[in-house]
């Protein structure tokens, strides 16, 4: 194992997300415990990491570099990999953001956990480059990331919490 990709990764990746965690946190902290039963907010973002981690690896770790039809060079992932590992992640978020005990925050919890398994894979990965550029996709990855996977968990928070403003006015 190189330590020193290791090292970068989780400096590139866990700083910028450390902050919006806190915050996320701190939020947390002024909301009320939802009834019920699930997964607490570090089970969640755990969760969330493990299954960010995970589509990265099966997904998109197999480079496949190929020639088009007009004779140039594509890769290294084919659209199709990068299709369906990002559908993979979105349904992680919201399965994982659904089953999470807190209505607000735990959705956003899990999509955060997602963004920083995927985005410390894509990095370990990608800090092999000699141009350095990838701090570059680094940024761009997390900015996409977190605005993606922010606007599923809103979504998926405003739906629990209908679900379950509902159920207490029944």
């Amino acid at each position: 194992m190189d330590f020193e990709r290791v090292y970068i990764s989780l400096v590139m990746v866990g700083v910028p997300l450390a902050v919006v965690v806190g915050v996320l946190v701190l939020i947390h902290m002024f909301t009320r415990k939802s009834p019920g039963k699930g997964l607490s907010l570090p089970l969640t973002f755990l969760a969330a990491l493990v299954a960010g981690f995970a589509s990265w690896w099966v997904w998109l770790s197999w480079p496949d570099y190929y020639t088009n039809h007009l004779g140039q060079a594509q890769g290294p992932y084919k659209p199709w990999h990068v299709i369906i590992c990002g559908l993979t992640v979105v349904v992680a978020v919201i399965t994982i953001g659904w089953w999470s005990r807190w209505r607000g925050t735990g959705p956003f919890m899990a999509a955060y956990g997602a963004v920083t398994g995927f985005a410390f894979a894509w990095c370990y990965e990608a800090s092999q480059d000699e141009t350095g550029l990838f701090v570059v996709g680094l940024i761009m990855l997390l900015l996409g990331t977190i605005v993606g996977l922010s606007v599923v968990a809103s979504l998926v928070a405003a739906v629990k919490s209908a679900t379950h403003t509902r159920k207490a006015t029944q």
